[in-house]
């Protein structure tokens, strides 16, 4: 049973959820998943089994555990292990009730840790029903998210590095329905400066996490972005404002949620090779520092 699946799917039900008033008022589930997340804090798989019908199941992917018993000894064989710490994000959500006992919650959710790229998101369907006057899990539905704008939500702010003998600056912000990240880049020289605007987003025709690049001398190009064990990865092809192909590999290694470090590496402009750039420490601008 890995700390992944697990853990994740559990602590979801403590995510904030809205409701109607009365018989369908959410601050009965909302004390319920306080009880919940509390037993998992303490490592007691009684306890965390305890939340689950008799015959409630977990489910995700091709793993299902079915009845309240399984759970116990999943969760006792899982309380074994090491548990990497994180902090559970909810977001997105949302809870109907289909029933004066029958409520599911719906959302994303991640696990975040100091090291973005360790972070975890996941889509999850909660089946919540009511018996004896508590609420209990009847089934749990988790399944990895795939790519999403959020994995790189954490770069919004201000951050600054080095650029040659002069400086550079991004400003990275939501678009108006978080669809799309907008980064603006500028850098100075001496008396030359640059600027190059990005959008970072879900292509829809592919799926896939994508960028779109456009420089103030005219260049522009393109790339998809993939997770990697220490970061992101995007394989790049762009146009020179004087028309000549260029392709190059960007990587992005996280060092925390207040640095990370950029390079660009298998660089070719016109077919011929070019020199790699970086790796470039790019770090936060923390206000009042």
């Amino acid at each position: 049973m890995s700390t992944r699946v697990y853990w994740t799917a559990m602590a979801v039900s403590g995510a904030l959820i809205t409701g109607t008033a009365h018989a369908q008022d959410p601050a009965e589930i909302r004390s319920r998943a306080r009880e919940l997340v509390k037993a998992l804090s303490a490592s007691d798989a009684e306890a965390v089994a305890a939340f689950w019908t008799p015959s409630g199941e977990y489910v995700r992917e091709s793993v299902t555990i079915r009845g309240r018993d399984n759970v116990r000894k999943a969760y006792a064989e899982h309380f074994k292990k090491k548990m990497r710490a994180g902090r559970l994000v909810v977001t997105d959500d949302d809870v109907r009730f289909l029933s004066d006992a029958v409520a599911v919650h719906e959302g994303t959710f991640t696990i975040e840790r100091d090291n973005p790229a360790d972070s975890v998101r996941s889509k999850f369907s909660v089946l919540y029903v009511k018996s004896d006057g508590k609420w209990y899990v009847g089934m749990l539905r988790e399944e990895p998210e795939g790519p999403a704008v959020a994995e790189l939500a954490w770069l919004v702010g201000d951050w600054t590095f080095k650029a040659g003998e002069g400086e550079g600056t991004i400003t990275v912000q939501y678009t108006r329905k978080k669809a799309f990240l907008l980064v603006q880049t500028r850098t100075k020289e001496g008396d030359d400066e640059e600027t190059a605007t990005q959008v970072i987003g879900i292509d829809p025709a592919t799926g896939k996490l994508k960028s779109w690049t456009f420089e103030s001398d005219g260049s522009i190009g393109t790339a998809e972005w993939v997770r990697t064990e220490t970061g992101w990865l995007a394989s790049v092809t762009a146009t020179t404002s004087d028309g000549e192909p260029v392709k190059a590999v960007t990587t992005i290694t996280s060092a925390g949620r207040d640095s990370f470090a950029f390079r660009s590496t298998e660089r070719t402009v016109g077919g011929e090779k070019a020199p790699d750039i970086g790796p470039v420490t790019v770090t936060r601008v923390v206000a009042g520092k």
